[in-house]
Protein backbone atom coordinates (compact mmCIF):
# COMPACT_ATOMS: atom_id res chain seq x y z
CA UNK A 1 0.00 0.00 0.00
CA UNK A 2 1.05 3.13 -0.94
CA UNK A 3 1.57 6.33 1.96
CA UNK A 4 1.29 9.94 1.97
CA UNK A 5 0.31 11.68 -1.16
CA UNK A 6 -1.63 9.54 -3.43
CA UNK A 7 -3.72 10.01 -6.59
CA UNK A 8 -6.51 9.36 -4.57
CA UNK A 9 -6.01 11.92 -1.67
CA UNK A 10 -3.42 11.71 1.33
CA UNK A 11 -3.25 7.51 3.02
CA UNK A 12 -1.64 7.92 6.62
CA UNK A 13 0.05 5.13 8.04
CA UNK A 14 -1.87 3.89 10.91
CA UNK A 15 -0.67 3.10 14.24
CA UNK A 16 -0.72 -0.25 13.69
CA UNK A 17 1.10 0.22 10.30
CA UNK A 18 3.78 1.97 11.41
CA UNK A 19 4.03 -0.62 14.95
CA UNK A 20 4.10 -3.44 12.46
CA UNK A 21 6.81 -1.92 9.96
CA UNK A 22 8.88 -0.91 13.21
CA UNK A 23 8.74 -4.16 14.95
CA UNK A 24 9.88 -6.17 11.42
CA UNK A 25 12.71 -3.97 11.19
CA UNK A 26 14.04 -4.37 14.56
CA UNK A 27 13.30 -7.60 14.59
CA UNK A 28 15.48 -8.33 11.11
CA UNK A 29 18.30 -6.22 12.79
CA UNK A 30 18.49 -7.69 16.04
CA UNK A 31 16.47 -11.05 16.28
CA UNK A 32 13.52 -12.43 14.71
CA UNK A 33 12.80 -14.19 18.18
CA UNK A 34 12.36 -10.71 20.19
CA UNK A 35 9.65 -10.04 22.58
CA UNK A 36 7.95 -7.39 21.68
CA UNK A 37 5.16 -6.65 24.09
CA UNK A 38 3.83 -4.00 26.54
CA UNK A 39 5.60 -5.84 29.07
CA UNK A 40 8.47 -5.19 27.69
CA UNK A 41 11.38 -2.08 27.68
CA UNK A 42 11.91 -2.57 24.28
CA UNK A 43 8.46 -3.10 23.03
CA UNK A 44 7.31 -0.40 25.32
CA UNK A 45 9.78 2.28 24.21
CA UNK A 46 8.93 0.94 20.35
CA UNK A 47 5.41 1.28 21.24
CA UNK A 48 5.97 5.03 22.72
CA UNK A 49 8.00 5.92 19.28
CA UNK A 50 5.52 4.67 16.87
CA UNK A 51 2.92 6.50 19.04
CA UNK A 52 4.38 9.60 18.20
CA UNK A 53 4.89 8.71 14.11
CA UNK A 54 1.27 8.00 14.43
CA UNK A 55 0.23 11.59 15.65
CA UNK A 56 2.99 13.05 12.97
CA UNK A 57 1.10 11.44 9.92
CA UNK A 58 -2.19 12.30 11.73
CA UNK A 59 -0.39 16.59 11.80
CA UNK A 60 0.17 15.24 7.97
CA UNK A 61 -3.07 14.25 6.96
CA UNK A 62 -4.73 17.16 8.52
CA UNK A 63 -2.04 19.76 6.57
CA UNK A 64 -2.80 17.53 2.95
Amino acid sequence: MDFGVTPDGFNRKTFADIQSDVFAYVRAKISKHLQLTEKTGLGSVLNAACDELAEAWEAQEQSY
